[in-house]
């Protein structure tokens, strides 16, 4: 057994045969593009070719076998029962055709479809028949493919098979600071060839500056199979921090799947998920009061029920809680403890304290204020002081005269800046004699207006009689959000004795949310919209943007908001521009809460490279007070090129006969920014072909190459026939490419029979033509020698490609 490569070790007795046995193939129609040739054991010899002039791993080719007896028994009769079979390895993988026949023919083709899977370049065949009625042993031998770029294999690649994972729609996810966030990406297979162990990754962009909780990041997912042109949703479970700052983040989405073959790839794609400003601090203030007795008789012991909640989003953490205004002549602990620790206090959420108290037994009639200090932590470790005030009703020793102020009450007990709320009670004389000059005086914290008169005065108050009295008070812009007290100063006289004041002071309190005045209204763009999906180079494009107002209360008015490119190509020209409308867009006011949807026609310069590229949404508003706001948000937008297939004329002989193969050949080029995925080539018509059709993969951009075939007409008169060429880009996205040709078939001279009359004399001029044009021998020549150059200029490209080779 012997193999022979590329002319290189071929005698030059075997080397002539071969070109001799090439002219008669291609005479015969059968097409000889790149041979080589493999001999066993001196009796039959292997010629080979392939589809494609380079193979790479991952790459799809066509292997034809032809079998010639170069045996010392020239009848092809005397051989039987050749049998051969393609050998499997883990350098290719058999996808179909005649990788195993029982009773080949020598000089019949057999096709089989191999894909190089990286390594070694060698095909196993195994090959036994009978020659002269003897059984010849089993032989196995090696097809080297010389087209084979070994070097390939050790790395990962460019496979025409390879799936296409995109992120579909674009929604922005949206979630306050201090919530969790569910991000849910639909994962579309947008190629025709199935992924297989995808595992999604998700990242910040930016790791310092990332609003998420890392202990809390589900970083991974993954989908076991998604097939062509299917999708798949999974779902990230994020927890925003507290405090993380209000706006727009860019989030890496990195993909890493198999094929069905095991090759393996990685993408990546671009999202955008917005964190808003709308959690508030933590706030502690006294909730439900409740107590055991009410009055409380002087003397006697009580317990006060007290709910303190935390009335802000944000936890509040480190709490330490501490009674105020104990004192031996009003009240002190009858058990339990005056002070208390919580390790938290969630936002929205409450503890309750029991305070347990004796009243002293000289205590009059009246309302007595006690305090409950607050000293707590947020979640940034900045410290907080609070101090909120409570009363106790207690029914002292029986004056003359014992106005008290009873049935305070505050409504609502939560206001806004700039809101009213009004505050009542009761004037009661539970003494025996009138009260007189009674004078009630209101007053508030700073930030807390009464609109009513402070002063009230009641001549007289009889004893046992009642006066309700009425407040309309406000938290002006400058309030805080806080608890504020409002003292009600009582004081009178007794009406049956002279010079007799006494004087009460009791306090109310108001929670007053001045946030608001103080949170900057924002824009966003709450979602956004593309069509077409994938952005092509040099094409128009619809973009569809919504743009909302993240204020609970304000209106935002006179919204102006313009696009700016911010990625430019490396001339630095702008890749994106409007068409029949400015970049500009103006909106007269969104309401709180509100939304406002734009759209705009965009083109992308043709020369932009593929890949994922920034507009800038630049926004400027004002709020109802006048004051001027600007913002800028992201939209992410992926490219693609155009691809771009173009070919030569066709090259073909004017006029062909009727069962005469003739060449047909033109070159291709990839004049495209991209690579052209799954290349075919396919001649449709009313023909017998030869090489008719032929899988070329990968071709990258600049390429060309070059292709022929030999066709063989039917029947004569105009016949009509294409070149298609088929191939995906980038997207997964399948395009055809056609040249057209026409030839006229005509009949084969009939030959001359000896016998016959002479031939009148013709003229010179006749005479030429029927020597050369008429004579169908003139044709057979032109053919054979077609064939002849066409086979030479193979076997010559090969014998240098493979020079190269060995001088590498």
């Amino acid at each position: 057994m012997r193999r022979l490569k590329g002319g290189k070790i071929f005698k030059m007795k075997r080397r002539l045969f071969i070109i001799i046995l090439a002219a008669l193939l291609a005479f015969t129609g059968i097409p000889i593009l790149n041979i080589s040739a493999l001999g066993l054991q001196d009796d039959i010899e292997v010629h080979y070719r392939t589809t494609a002039s380079s193979i790479n791993r991952g790459d799809i080719f066509t292997l034809t076998i032809i079998l010639e007896n170069i045996s010392d028994v020239s009848d092809d009769s005397k051989f039987s029962n050749i049998i051969f079979d393609i050998q499997t390895n883990s350098n290719f993988t058999v996808l179909g055709g005649q990788s195993s026949v029982s009773n080949a023919k020598f000089g019949d083709e057999y096709s089989i479809n191999l894909q190089y899977e990286g390594g070694s370049n060698n095909v196993p065949i195994r090959i036994s028949y009978t020659k002269d009625g003897t059984a010849v042993a089993a032989t196995y031998a090696n097809i080297t493919i010389s087209e084979i770029d070994e070097s390939s294999s050790s790395s990962s690649g460019s496979y025409s098979n390879e799936p296409k994972l995109l992120i579909a729609g674009t929604s922005i996810p949206e979630a306050a600071s201090g919530d969790a966030m569910k991000i849910s990406l639909t994962i579309t297979n947008e190629s025709k060839y199935t992924a297989r162990n995808i595992i999604i990754k998700l990242t910040p962009e930016d790791s310092d500056s990332s609003p998420f909780d890392m202990n809390s990041l589900s970083l991974s997912k993954s989908i076991s199979s998604l097939n062509a042109g299917k999708s798949e949703g999974v779902i990230f479970d994020l927890k925003v921090k507290p405090y993380a700052e209000e706006k727009t983040y860019v989030m890496n989405v990195e993909f890493k799947y198999d094929n069905s073959r095991n090759n393996s790839f990685t993408s990546n794609e671009k999202i955008y998920v917005k964190v808003t400003g709308n959690k508030t601090e933590p706030v502690l203030m006294l909730g439900d009061i409740k107590y055991s007795a009410n009055p409380v008789k002087a003397g006697a012991k009580f317990q006060v029920s007290i709910d303190v909640s935390n009335v802000g989003d944000l936890d509040a953490e480190g709490i330490r809680l501490s009674v105020e205004g104990l004192k031996k002549e009003e009240f002190t602990l009858s058990s339990g403890v005056d002070s208390w620790y919580f390790d938290k206090i969630e936002g929205n959420d409450k503890k309750n304290i029991i305070l347990s108290l004796l009243a002293a037994d000289s205590m009059g009639s009246g309302n007595y204020g006690l305090s409950i200090k607050m000293d707590y932590k947020d979640q940034r470790k900045n410290s907080y002081t609070n101090n909120a005030s409570f009363f106790v009703n207690v029914q002292g020793e029986a004056k003359s005269s014992n106005v008290s102020l009873n049935n305070i009450v505050v409504m609502p007990q939560e206001v806004k800046t700039n809101e009213n709320f009004m505050l009542s009670f009761d004037v009661y004389n539970e003494g025996k004699t009138a009260a007189r000059n009674v004078k009630v005086t209101v007053k508030g914290d700073e930030g807390i207006i009464s609109k009513s008169p402070d002063v009230r005065i009641i001549e007289n108050l009889a004893a046992g009689e009642q006066k309700k009295l009425e407040y309309i008070l406000y938290a002006n812009s400058e309030a805080k959000t806080q608890n504020y007290n409002i003292l009600l100063n009582l004081e009178y006289e007794d009406a049956e004795k002279e010079g007799s004041k006494h004087s009460v002071a009791q306090y109310a309190g108001i929670y007053v949310n001045g946030g608001n005045s103080k949170i900057t209204p924002k824009i966003i763009i709450s979602n956004y919209n593309l069509e077409p999906k994938l952005v092509r180079a040099g094409e128009e494009f619809n973009m569809d943007l919504t743009f909302m107002n993240t204020s609970m209360t304000k209106e935002v008015k006179n919204v102006k908001i313009y696009l700016t490119g911010i990625d430019s190509d490396k001339e630095g020209n702008v890749v994106f521009t409007p068409v029949g409308s400015s970049n500009t867009f103006f909106v007269d006011s969104i309401k709180p809460k509100g939304n406002a949807a734009r759209s705009i026609t965009m083109y992308t310069i043709p020369d932009a490279q593929p890949k994922y590229y920034n507009i800038t949404a630049n926004i400027e508003y004002q709020d109802d007070e006048g004051t001027e706001y600007k913002a800028a948000e992201l939209i992410g937008i992926p490219v693609i090129q155009q691809s771009k297939l173009d070919a030569s004329e066709i090259s073909l002989p004017p006029e062909v006969y009727i069962g005469q193969p003739s060449p047909i050949s033109l070159q291709y080029y990839n004049k495209g920014k991209t690579k052209l995925t799954n290349l075919m080539i396919k001649i449709e018509g009313d023909f017998q072909l030869e090489n008719g059709e032929a899988f070329i993969g990968n071709f990258e951009s600049g390429s060309s190459d070059y292709y022929e075939a030999m066709l063989t007409p039917t029947k004569p008169g105009s016949a009509n026939g294409k070149v298609v060429f088929s191939f995906e880009d980038p997207s997964g996205e399948e395009f055809k490419y056609e040249r057209e040709f026409t030839v006229n078939v005509v009949e084969m001279p009939p030959m001359e029979m000896p016998g016959e009359m002479l031939p009148e004399p013709v003229s010179t001029k006749d005479k030429i033509m029927n020597n050369t044009i008429k004579n169908k021998y003139f044709w057979i020549g032109i053919a054979v020698i077609a064939a002849g150059v066409f086979t030479s200029r193979k076997l010559i490209k090969n014998k240098r490609r493979k020079d190269m080779d060995l001088d590498e």
